[in-house]
């Protein structure tokens, strides 16, 4: 799925917002599926939905270190000094342990931005949003493009497609490695 933001990474809310099952087709909902990790409010991406407890496991744990990569687009430019903190790692004021980064810088459409493309291999919970905050950049676009060997392509936002055979066994061989 292409989770679009302000869409709930949750199977149900209580206050009737919009989850990610409001947006797959009803013949699919009989299987039961749920999200694979989360994606926060305002963030927007490859989702993973499935059934399968086991892949759920291998895919989120931090042990297998799955990489995540994510399109981020900040206000104004950022320095060498945040640039070599985000990959080097550094701990937030709360104490939390941030572990290095893969940065790489992108263009952008918009002046006065900066488009980053930063790999994670831990799913800290909205640790890139308290790490740009904790170096003073604001960001203005969140996007996961990639999960282990999946990537994002051109999927619509708010669109949702199973995966292909090649891709549930690209998958599934990617987990069995780690």
């Amino acid at each position: 799925m292409n989770k679009p933001i302000q869409v709930l990474s949750t199977v149900s809310d209580p206050e009737n917002r919009t989850t990610v099952l409001n947006l797959i087709p009803p013949h699919f909902q009989k299987h039961r599926l749920y999200p694979v990790g989360r994606l926060d409010f305002f963030s927007e991406g490859l989702l993973l939905l499935t059934n399968d407890g086991e892949l759920t496991y291998k895919l989120t744990h931090p042990r297998f270190q799955v990489q995540k990569v994510y399109h981020v687009v900040v206000r104004g430019e950022v320095s060498k000094n945040s640039l070599n903190m985000l990959r080097k790692g550094f701990s937030l004021p709360d104490g939390t342990s941030v572990s290095p980064m893969l940065i790489k810088t992108l263009s952008t459409q918009k002046p006065h931005t900066t488009g980053l493309e930063i790999t994670l291999k831990e799913g800290k919970n909205r640790i890139i949003r308290k790490v740009c905050q904790a170096i003073n950049l604001t960001i203005l676009k969140l996007t996961r493009v990639q999960q282990g060997p999946l990537m994002l392509g051109n999927l619509k936002s708010g669109s949702f497609r199973a995966l292909t055979s090649t891709e549930l066994k690209k998958l599934k061989d990617f987990v069995q490695r780690g």
